[in-house]
């Protein structure tokens, strides 16, 4: 809505009458010309620098995903992103005729898209910041006599454009507002809600505002799932707003939350883990929501999220009526949902579900299964018993069925307003339903499968990503995150801009001597001086600047901090001054809130006690409970620090100082919900975010604090506010021009910082990508070779002289090399740009759609085949789920077996076999990789982008231009005039890429390109040829010096050729560029560990030399030594003389047995454990591990000799270990060894395989 002029008139008339309420109670309108002036300005501005700087086509990571998951409306990775998929696809629908050097290019579309929402963003910000800054200013008394109407515009006007810009050039926001990603739109969506919640806040009846929230807030997170970490500061928003309507939505939302809490929990709600344990086959996630569509359960939550905003609704609706037309109406609508969900129980539910015995769809039967059901397992048996859960938990579903009738008898006051809310907020959520329906069409991105119910709650869950585990927050390591934060949140904006975010908190005054003084005065001289100091620093260089600055900007903080405290006593104190005011059931759920509140500040206070007793006498930092001063600092003043303030805040505000803050009430509670939303985002998210602090985690995670620069920008823009007004009434309207001026500039600053900072540009890159073809580059010449480079060079260069200047520079150009993939190849892609530009070039840019991509990381997972085997199973081999299966069996007996080490967690739950942990899973791809490779490679040329080392590929593998070609048969070595052409074509490739300012600015291209040319230096270490090794891993330093993956690489490359001297130079200097991380630290430790051990060695050999003569110890630590140098000859000769020594003695058999057991070698255990035996005849141990071993080869006579004789010395205890034993099961047929078990009460007469509780079972060898 749009001030009029008569409007202005009359606010302008009004200007002198004090205000507690804001601007638009006076007038009705909200929005002033002044304020969409600079939402339009920023728009503009804001939009205009992105579209300069737009990728001009995919680049690297994510973005080649996200654009295929566009253009085909597919399903991109967890979670799914439905609403960002819907609205970039409409964009590059009507962009679809953009090209790029003559291919389609949707990914240009989709950066638009991801453009237009930044800039939106960041209007909406300026729009807040100019329309709230008016309320602001007004609310001040010592302002609002002294600055006009006028003047006021032209305050806010600035503001709202260098705050919203301020945020537009922030890079982060920047650099996710130029390329294809999801960033940009949820600082986006925050923006919209938070505008509106602040339209809610100031008008009296504005439901539809709050509406419109709840929408946007639930379709929100159907885009990015951290926008619930706002959550908290819009129920504070409500509770400042109107604390009955806090609690109509506290009561509305109680039932929805037991429902959510069984939903989540299941049956674990009412019996611990450990009552599963002993239960084979027990089901842990019965009555769980993720059980799906199968479940009754599932139903009876789906029924009540619907039901209780309705029951609500109805009870506002007929409120006053008869009790018998409320009772009847509860009836009828609790009963139409119900009838609802069970026509989608009685639909959705499997065949099997429904051919189950007892089978009902009616939903007050299903939660509750027959006799025979009952019966069914020892499992089921338990849980029916009398002693187990099933009937609590059926009758609180019962229960929970029934709760909307007496929820539409409550008759509240916001009944409508709740429901309505609730439930729009829900039909934004139901846009991931947009899943399974894309899913279903097999779209070429279609992660996860999201047509089946177990691929939608991978995506809906981000089943991808690791379980989060929330940092220790009395910890050193909490200090060092929130450091490294707020370290990045500086470098978002810069310090002397930075410094402005305090100054909304220095607004507070004390009265002496009659007169009120404010602390802002003080404040801004403070910051005009340190700014001007830090301005000083970087212009001259003068590092002893530096300290002058920081003992100004340290008061600064100390004010902001009690002006945040003076806010939260004066609001403690209206609220326990509003209490009376209250009825009992308002005055009971608040109080309950701020008890939990303060409980929740008495845990923090014993918790940060405890970390500083704790850390009395700690003084190394890799010592548990190790504090340095800052943290120490910090808990000792978060224990006394806030309740002292608080208590000293209250008491002189009652004093004759009068303390009190310079804003209007309502101001003050908007800018404590600020606090909040920021607190949410920033501080409660990094706990949850739990980030290690090297370079590289810090890159990835900092996009996910966009949110709370949002925040952060609106306190730059109030402080540029109220600062220009302090100055104008201060010095007159002669600082008025300086003031707009040096506001207009500011974000200037960022355009700066982006451009010439090195340190930024080192560390994170620039915001920029125009001109930035490196992700096309990485696509299309990985596929097209040489025909690609031709290709591109001729757009990019459309002189003819430039092009042939460029073109004759390549020096592989005359031998072809590198050729293009051949027809019909197989691409295994491993990194995310490996994997998903590949995607995009062959599926939206057109570029040989010939190639069959597979993603050689996610052969393990099944959802990942099914993708696979829809896209090209007709064509081609892919392995049927018969083979994954077989797969996985195949690792789980090797490993069982002894055949190869666990490199993972496995577990079997409901008879489905799953391997954690990388090398597991890993291990698991290598061979359906191999498998694949085996059945296709007669037909088809294979190609290897590496991501993760797969062992078997290394025999076949050759270098091909910037990837690797995977050979139909191994090879004795690699052509030399293949080398040749490699090392000639990365010497001209990797000094043109380092040639591009482009190229140095983009860091995400660094670390792609760095890590292509590693992995053919890895090929070179493989085959021991160990100067081109070394030449390539320079070069792929030289591409991205922060690379560990290049780095460690050499350095143990290095280390394997005992050059410790400088594998240890090249990771101390790795280690002064990224001093956080802990890899390098262990590497130092490692090279420390290695030099001393070929210290060792020589010493042990030169005595042997020397004397001939070597102590038993010293032979053992020799063979030690030679096993953990990877000598493997020296190792086994030297171990096998040792064992046939008749000397030798018995306990250092058993070491060196435990080698061979580590290593597999079960014939050399056997023989060592034989030599033992002989000499040590009475160990019961030993007995059992021989027997286990024989039992393992197949010497089926031995093992039972054994078994016997471990029997005899240890009796019952002997038969019960081997019973528990699963490495005995081989010989549970054999007649002799049955006979070893008679049958007695109590124990099972043969063998049995041990009970899966997520780890491994003993492996052969030496199990104790």
């Amino acid at each position: 809505m749009t001030l009029t002029n008569e409007s202005e008139q009359q606010i302008e008339k009004l200007a002198g009458q004090t205000q507690e309420g804001f601007l638009d109670n006076i007038t009705g309108a909200f929005f002033r010309r002044i304020d969409w002036a600079a939402f339009w300005i920023v728009l503009a501005v804001s939009f205009g620098v992105y579209f300069y700087t737009l990728a001009p086509t995919l680049t690297l990571e994510d973005s080649g995903e996200l654009a295929v998951a566009s253009d085909y409306l597919g399903v991109p990775h967890p979670p799914g992103y439905p609403i960002w998929t819907l609205l970039t696809w409409f964009f590059q629908w009507v962009f679809h005729w953009v090209t790029y050097n003559g291919h389609p290019n949707p990914a240009w579309s989709v950066g638009l898209a991801s453009a237009a929402a930044g800039a939106g963003a960041c209007a909406l910000l300026a729009l807040l910041i100019s329309r709230s800054g008016a309320d602001l200013l007004r609310s001040v008394p010592e302002l609002k006599e002294r600055i006009g109407f006028r003047a006021e515009n032209l305050v806010c006007l600035i503001a709202g454009i260098s705050g919203g810009l301020l945020l537009a050039f922030s890079p982060v926001l920047w650099s996710q507002s130029v390329i294809v990603e999801v960033y940009s739109l949820n600082a986006f969506f925050q923006m919209a809600v938070l505008l509106l919640i602040y339209m809610w806040m100031c008008r009296p009846k504005s439901d539809t505002l709050l509406y419109l929230a709840a929408f946007l807030f639930g379709l929100g997170l159907t885009n990015h799932q951290t926008l619930l970490f706002l959550g908290l500061a819009l129920a504070l928003a409500v509770v400042l707003k109107e604390a009955v309507l806090f609690r109509d939505y506290a009561l509305a939302i109680l039932p929805i939350g037991v429902a959510f809490i069984l939903a989540a929990k299941g049956i674990l709600l009412f019996a611990p883990p450990e009552a599963f344990m002993e239960l084979g086959g027990a089901d842990g996630a019965l009555w769980k929501w993720s059980k799906g569509p199968d479940s009754p359960a599932f139903w009876v939550y789906n029924y009540l999220f619907l039901a209780v905003p309705v029951a609500l609704a109805i009870g506002s609706a007929t409120k006053g009526r008869k009790t018998s037309i409320r009772a009847a109406y509860a009836g009828l609508g609790a009963a139409a949902i119900y009838l609802l969900a069970v026509a989608g129980y009685a639909f959705f539910a499997s065949e099997g579900a429904k051919a189950a015995p007892g089978y009902t769809p009616w939903l007050w039967s299903a939660v509750s299964p027959d006799a025979a059901g009952r019966a069914a397992s020892p499992f089921a048996g338990w849980v029916w018993g009398a002693g187990g859960p099933g009937f609590s938990a059926v009758l609180l579903l019962r229960i929970l069925l029934l709760m909307p009738i007496p929820l539409a008898f409550l008759a509240l006051p916001h009944a409508r307003t709740v429901s309505v809310s609730i439930l729009l907020a829900e039909l934004g959520v139901a846009f991931y339903l947009y899943l399974p329906i894309a899913s279903e069409q097999n779209p070429p991105m279609n992660w996860g499968y999201a047509r089946t119910w177990e691929g939608f709650m991978h995506a809906v869950t981000r089943g991808q990503y690791e379980a989060i585990v929330p940092t220790d927050i009395f910890s050193e390591k909490f200090i060092q995150q929130l450091g490294a934060y707020l370290s990045d949140l500086r470098g978002q904006f810069s310090l002397p801009v930075a410094v402005l975010g305090f100054l909304p908190f220095c607004a507070w005054g004390l009265t002496a001597g009659g007169r009120r003084r404010s602390a802002f005065v003080a404040a801004l001289g403070l910051v005009l001086a340190s700014s001007a100091l830090i301005v000083l620093e970087t212009a001259t260089g003068w590092g002893w600047v530096e300290g002058l600055y920081r003992l100004l900007i340290a008061p600064i903080l100390l004010m902001a901090g009690w002006g945040l405290v003076t806010l939260v006593a004066l609001y403690l104190k209206k609220q326990v001054a509003d209490f009376k005011n209250y009825d009992w059931g308002t005055i009971l759920l608040l109080g309950l809130a701020m008890i939990l509140v303060l409980l929740a500040v008495l845990w923090v206070d014993v918790m940060s006690l405890k970390a500083l007793f704790r850390s009395f006498g700690v003084m190394e930092p890799d010592q548990e409970f190790y504090l340095s001063g800052a943290g120490k600092a910090f808990y000792f003043g978060l224990v006394f620090g806030p309740p002292l303030a608080i208590a000293a805040a209250w008491a002189l505000n009652r004093s004759p100082l009068a303390l009190d803050f310079d804003l209007g009430v309502s101001q003050q509670r908007w800018l404590i919900t600020s606090v909040v939303g920021f607190f949410s985002v920033s501080v409660v998210f990094l706990i949850f975010q739990n980030p290690q602090l090297d370079v590289q985690n810090l890159f990835i995670g900092r996009v996910q604090f966009i949110q709370s620069h949002a925040f952060y920008a609106l306190w730059l823009g109030y402080g540029l506010l109220l600062s220009a007004a302090w100055l104008e009434r201060l010095f007159g309207e002669k600082a008025r021009l300086p003031a707009m001026a040096a506001g207009l500039l500011l974000p200037g600053i960022l355009l700066w910082q982006n451009a010439y900072d090195e340190d930024q540009i080192r560390i994170v890159g620039g915001a920029e990508q125009n001109g930035h073809h490196y992700g096309w580059q990485f696509g299309n010449w990985s596929l097209q070779g040489l025909e690609g480079i031709e290709d591109d060079f001729r757009h990019w260069y459309p002189d003819e002289e430039e092009f042939r200047r460029q073109w004759e520079a390549i020096p592989t150009r005359d031998a072809a090399y590198p050729p293009p993939m051949t027809e019909g190849a197989i691409f295994y892609g491993g990194t995310d740009p490996g994997r998903f530009v590949p995607t995009y070039m062959i599926y939206s840019a057109d570029v040989r759609p010939d190639v069959y991509l597979i993603t050689q990381n996610a052969l393990a997972d099944n959802t990942f085949m099914n993708i696979t085997r829809d896209l090209y199973g007709d064509t081609i081999y892919i392995p049927s789920l018969e083979d994954s299966n077989e797969a996985f069996r195949k690792y789980v007996e090797d490993v069982n077996s002894g055949a190869i080490q666990a490199g993972a967690d496995i577990k079997i739950e409901g008879g489905k076999v799953s391997v954690q942990g990388v090398g597991g899973v890993m291990t698991i791809n290598g061979i359906l990789a191999e498998l694949i490779f085996k059945e296709n490679k007669d037909r088809h040329d294979f190609y290897v982008e590496e991501s993760y080392v797969i062992p078997w590929m290394y025999p076949y593998l050759t270098p091909h231009g910037i990837i690797l070609k995977l050979n139909r048969d191994r090879l004795p070595g690699l052509d030399p005039e293949l080398v040749k052409n490699d090392h000639a074509f990365w010497e001209w490739y990797t000094q043109w890429l380092l040639d591009q300012p482009e190229f140095r600015r983009d860091i995400c291209a660094r670390k792609s390109f760095s890590k292509l040319r590693s992995a053919i230096a890895g090929i070179y270490d493989y085959r021991r040829m160990y100067d081109e090794a070394e030449y390539a891993f320079k070069q792929s330093i030289d591409l991205y010096p922060l690379s560990p993956e290049a780095n460690f690489r050499l350095a143990q490359m290095y280390m394997n050729m005992q050059r410790f001297e400088e594998a240890e130079t090249l990771i101390r200097s790795f280690q002064e560029q990224d001093p956080k991380n802990e890899s390098a630290k262990g590497f130092l430790n490692q090279i420390e560990g290695h030099r001393r051990m070929v210290d060792r060695r020589r010493e042990i050999e030169k005595k042997q030399q020397d004397s001939g003569v070597l102590t038993p110890d010293e032979a053992l630590e020799l063979v030690s030594i030679y096993r953990a140098s990877g000598m493997q000859s020296a190792y086994q000769n030297l171990a096998t003389r040792l064992v046939s020594d008749p000397g030798f003695p018995p306990q250092h058999l058993l070491a060196v047995a435990g080698m061979f057991a580590q290593d597999q070698r079960v014939d050399a255990l056997v023989f060592t454990l034989e030599r033992y035996t002989q000499k040590e005849g009475g160990n019961l141990d030993v007995w059992l591990d021989l027997a286990a071993a024989y039992a393992f080869l197949g010497r089926a006579n031995e093992a039972v000799q054994a078994s016997r004789r471990a029997i005899e010395l240890g009796g019952d205890r002997a038969r019960d270990a081997i019973l528990r034993d699963g490495r005995f099961q081989p010989l549970a047929s054999n007649p002799e060894f049955r006979a070893l078990f008679p049958r007695q009460a109590g124990r099972s007469a043969m063998p049995q395989a041990p009970q899966w509780q997520g780890g491994l079972p003993n492996l052969p060898g030496l199990a104790r």
